[in-house]
């Protein structure tokens, strides 16, 4: 598990993990060893669904610290963001489809969905203002995941825009 980057809620004491339920295949190059060269050595790479995945390659799983799995959220859109746990008692997530989720950390119910102008990527945040809390998104084109998406969702096309940082105000707790 690498990208996107889970979250960790010590109030549920659970790890948030979105990952991406594919396989792939990797060939790789020689490396240049000399001063200047180098790099990864990483050819063409050919992604495709995992067979388990039954077209929803898009997980995200609430993991107990003893590493039991406490829910799973599956979807056909991968998850691009990574995940924001909150201590009062959410998970935010955003796809590729454009849609910024807030789940419950308990039970992995959707509380809340908006639909993003483009897709989402890097690091959701939160921060408060005079007792309002406030949840910020980065939004942009194309992402690195959305260059290989293709391959394994054809059907979800990523759309063009600019740059962007997308806050939404939390409801009061009254």
């Amino acid at each position: 598990k690498t990208w996107p980057s889970m979250s960790y809620s010590p109030e549920a004491q659970a790890l948030f993990i979105p990952y991406i339920h594919t396989c792939a295949t990797m060939t790789f190059k020689a490396v240049e060893r000399k001063p200047g060269g180098g790099g990864m050595g990483q050819g063409p790479m050919q992604y495709m669904l995992h067979p388990n995945a039954d077209g929803k390659p898009g997980v995200l799983v609430a993991m107990g610290l003893d590493g039991t799995t406490r829910w799973e959220y599956r979807q056909r859109a991968p998850f691009v963001s990574a995940t924001l746990a909150t201590a009062g008692g959410l998970v935010f997530a955003a796809d590729m489809d454009r849609y910024l989720r807030a789940f419950d950390v308990k039970t992995g119910k959707v509380l809340w969905e908006t639909r993003l102008p483009v897709g989402a990527h890097g690091f959701p945040a939160s921060y408060a203002v005079n007792g309002r809390q406030y949840v910020a998104m980065p939004v942009g084109p194309t992402t690195v995941l959305e260059m290989y998406a293709p391959q394994f969702v054809p059907d979800i096309v990523p759309v063009k825009g600019d740059n962007a940082l997308v806050v939404f105000a939390l409801p009061d707790k009254q």
